[in-house]
């Protein structure tokens, strides 16, 4: 795996259990699980910790019951490639900061 900046965030999807149990087989943590476990232990997330834990709960899934290897947290070689670090950190900057398209009902 990667180098964490969080590694507490690690602690807390084990802690939840890191994915639930569908009728078809594992399935991400639903947000309203995620939020149980966070009143019942007294634990309270940031909205972007919060975000990191279902993303996390999805890549494990996805990986878990996916055909190929692909890790879900992409190639480790390019994750110390500061110039893919810069351009994927470029791509989610400007997803941000994009306006928000209403929709017309």
């Amino acid at each position: 795996m990667p180098e964490q900046t969080a590694p507490y965030l690690l602690d807390y999807l084990q802690r939840l259990g890191i994915y639930g149990h569908g009728a078809m087989g594992p399935v991400p943590l639903s947000s309203l699980e995620i939020r149980a476990w966070c009143e019942g232990s007294g634990i309270e997330l940031q909205p972007w910790e919060f975000e990191a834990l279902r993303a996390a709960s999805r890549a494990y899934v996805a990986c878990l019951t996916g055909s190929d290897d692909t890790l879900p947290y992409g190639d480790p070689d390019e994750l110390a490639d500061p110039d893919v670090v810069d351009a994927r950190l470029e791509v989610l900057f400007s997803r941000l900061t994009r306006p928000i398209n209403r929709r017309k009902d």
